[in-house]
């Protein structure tokens, strides 16, 4: 039964991206509203495809760019996400050389860097603000590598030059954007971003197929416009109902020098899984005097919502009721739970 799942799985995945591929690529050259849009509701279904239901607790600001800011446990990571709004990735270099998994990747317009390289450095930042400044939504890794599941990694806070600089370079010019007018340094008040954006996303809310969604953007921020940075923390809770233990958290996480196409492999001939997002409140980007301030507001929060997810679960402590999501709910829903116990008996 497992490897029959994992079958029929991968096929329906490949035929959904063979069939979306070319639909984005159309959409990217003639209208890039849309080419936003489509992503969110790819993801979706391959969650739903997976047996991934996701659980959203928070928003992301609806108005002006959002730097988000995640903790990073495995390839699954980015369908997971990518199902809460319009969200473009950080990744390295690398990726876009990968065989397939690249061209998707440039599919959801990532911003690629290559850290060996200062000029391509420089470059990677003013597509960045270039890209905040339009009101997209980047997410940012910022541990530079992935965990295995069970905690969050010290964050690394040169990942954040892109954006701020660091301690001592207050008085030098910020990264400019491709319009030229990128971040302007104020006197004490620190940051201020120079070009407002427009409010470009969100999905929206409708019921397809029986899956419960809602916007997971916020219409109440204030300070419409401006460049914000909200944390995110992802923590895969449970497996078949049942919560996640120290070792299963491990099984999904893809670390290390883990080869890709057998971790994955693993994941489709297992049973459903789901996976807790937690989205803090957004804070202006003018608010932070630097990288190191950025990055350290961001493990704190990061940190604190993963450990409350992950003991709410009960691998850390007594299991107790996960938080209600306020925000985007799309429980992707695979076989229920009881179909799940037939089949573990079975086998």
């Amino acid at each position: 039964m497992p490897t029959l799942r994992a079958t029929l799985r991968l096929l329906g995945f490949l035929l959904l991206t063979f069939a979306a591929i070319p639909l984005q690529w159309v959409l990217l050259k003639a209208d890039r509203r849309y080419a936003r849009q489509l992503p969110v509701g790819y993801h979706r279904l391959v969650c739903r495809l997976l047996g991934v239901r996701v659980h959203c607790e928070g928003r992301l600001a609806r108005e002006g760019g959002v730097l988000i800011v995640a903790n990073h446990i495995s390839w699954l990571d980015i369908p997971v996400l990518s199902t809460v709004a319009p969200l473009s990735f950080v990744a390295k270099s690398e990726v876009a050389t990968w065989p397939f998994v690249g061209l998707l990747a440039r599919l959801q317009r990532s911003v690629f860097v290559e850290r060996a390289r200062r000029m391509q450095v420089r470059e990677t930042a003013s597509e960045m603000m270039a890209r905040l400044d339009a009101g997209d939504n980047v997410v940012l890794f910022a541990e530079g590598t992935s965990s295995d599941g069970n905690r969050v990694l010290s964050f690394m806070s040169s990942l954040f030059g892109a954006v701020l600089p660091g301690p001592g370079r207050l008085g030098q010019g910020g990264v400019r954007g491709s319009q030229g007018r990128g971040r302007e340094r104020g006197g004490a008040g620190g940051t201020r971003v120079g070009r407002r954006a427009q409010a470009l996303r969100s999905p929206e809310s409708g019921d397809t197929g029986g899956t419960r969604r809602s916007s997971a953007v916020d219409a109440s921020r204030e300070g419409s416009g401006e460049v914000s940075v909200q944390s995110l923390a992802l923590c895969y809770t449970r497996r078949a109902g049942l919560p996640l233990g120290r070792r299963g958290r491990s099984d999904i996480a893809w670390y290390g020098d883990m080869a890709l196409a057998p971790h994955a492999w693993a994941l489709l001939k297992g049973p459903a899984l789901d996976a807790h997002i937690v989205i803090g409140p957004p804070v202006p980007l003018e608010q932070f005097a630097d990288r190191k301030a950025l990055a350290r507001r961001t493990e704190q929060e990061v940190r604190a919502n993963f450990t409350r997810l992950a003991r709410c679960a009960g691998f850390d402590g007594p299991a107790r009721p996960l938080p209600e999501c306020t925000g985007h709910q799309n429980q992707n829903a695979g076989p229920s739970d009881e179909m799940l116990d037939a089949q573990n008996a079975a086998e």
